[in-house]
């Protein structure tokens, strides 16, 4: 998938509208197109802090316009949670390097569960992906 002028459009007014859907709409959420490994189509950095995350897209592995949204959607489901990440890791700070490492991968496998988990209640609920109920 090639970005372009629409792209964009579509990309921004569908982010912000998401960001008010998921409470997070004093964020500022950054989209940057970027390589990323063959099996990720997006991830996201966050600062809960300044409130501010970057989700980065690899276009180049996107089919086509509606799987775009649904991995920008995904991603801005991880910054609802992106709280308790800065928590997570305020409290490694006085873990040995040891348990910090198995802390990680529990943490990551339960944060991905939990996207995954919200991203199907707002699938069961019918709101499609322009994050309005079925009003086209």
């Amino acid at each position: 998938m090639k970005e372009n002028e629409a792209i964009r459009a579509v990309t921004k007014t569908f982010i912000n509208r998401w960001k008010h859907l998921l409470s997070i709409k004093d964020w500022d959420v950054q989209l940057r197109y970027t390589t990323l490994d063959a099996d990720e189509l997006g991830c996201c950095g966050v600062e809960p802090h300044h409130k501010s995350a970057m989700i980065m897209v690899d276009i180049n592995q996107i089919k086509d316009k509606q799987e775009l949204l649904e991995v920008i959607r995904h991603e801005l489901m991880h910054i609802v949670h992106a709280h308790f990440n800065s928590y997570r890791q305020a409290v490694e700070k006085h873990l040995p390097p040891n348990v910090v490492t198995v802390s990680d991968e529990i943490f990551s496998i339960a944060a991905e569960d939990l996207v995954l988990k919200l991203e199907h209640l707002v699938n069961k609920l019918d709101i499609n992906i322009k994050g309005r109920h079925d009003e086209t």
